[in-house]
């Protein structure tokens, strides 16, 4: 899903070309919020104040998958 807001998109174009250049695509997928968090600063942590655990949890688990 694309963001309508051009200056949230390009940073996080930004930011996957950066860890692009240290990590490979799976361990980005597995580990992006964690790889994200690395590399901002303490004051950048969570600029859009986003509960990532709410967000995580709307996905299937991967029992309930198989």
């Amino acid at each position: 899903m694309l963001v309508d807001n051009l200056i949230i998109r390009r940073k996080r174009l930004e930011a996957l070309a950066s860890l692009l250049v240290s990590h490979d695509m799976k361990k980005i997928n597995e580990e992006f919020y964690e790889l994200i968090a690395q590399d901002k600063l303490p004051s950048d942590n969570n600029p859009y104040e986003v509960d990532w655990s709410k967000y995580d949890s709307l996905a299937p688990r991967e029992e309930a998958v198989n």
